[in-house]
């Protein structure tokens, strides 16, 4: 005779071999289901998210003793990992603005493992903030982040460039570069 607990492993391997055989049945049950009762799935999300708070926030804490924010920047440190977090925001900046996203970490590696900014020649600071962190600059802004139209540059050149061309920002630059050349105290 099987047990309770037999019985309900037996069903749930017979479920889960019927949803295999049939994948689109599954998926309209699984999506009327959900449409109809959204306000219990709700409902139980909250119950289960209330639970599990206070396990979260210890887990949490728990990481941050360990050194896990340490890690975190020391992991950011890597060009591949800043290249990956780089790529994230511009994709995302990308569909707010409703502009072409086609570059991946192939486009981006090169100059962040180079470690120089490819405009200016400046190295590049890693951390978490600052003007000498690296960016990603539209050569053309209205082309979009796509393929020959993106260089990895200093955040403070990028941040200068916004609103105008880079020949803007070199005429600035040799004015600065001049009254400080002349003496002339800013």
């Amino acid at each position: 005779m099987m047990s309770h607990e037999e019985k309900k492993r037996q069903q749930r391997e017979c479920a889960r071999l019927w949803r295999l055989a049939n994948p689109e049945e599954s998926r309209r049950r699984v999506y009327e289901y959900r449409q109809k009762n959204k306000e219990k799935i709700r409902r139980r999300r909250q119950e289960t998210n209330a639970e599990r708070a206070s396990e979260i926030r210890s887990q949490r804490s728990q990481w941050y003793r360990q050194g896990g924010k340490k890690r975190r920047q020391e992991l950011l440190r890597n060009p591949r990992s800043k290249a990956m977090k780089m790529l994230g925001i511009a994709r995302c900046s990308a569909k707010k603005r409703g502009i072409e996203f086609n570059i991946d970490v192939n486009d981006v590696l090169p100059s962040l493992a180079r470690g120089a900014c490819d405009v200016t020649g400046l190295a590049f600071d890693f951390g978490p903030s600052g003007p000498w962190r690296p960016s990603l600059d539209r050569i053309k802004p209205n082309r979009g982040y796509v393929k020959g139209n993106v260089q990895v540059v200093v955040w403070i050149y990028n941040t200068a460039k916004q609103q105008y061309s880079h020949e803007d920002v070199i005429t600035l630059a040799n004015a600065v570069l001049s009254r400080s050349q002349k003496g002339i105290a800013s």
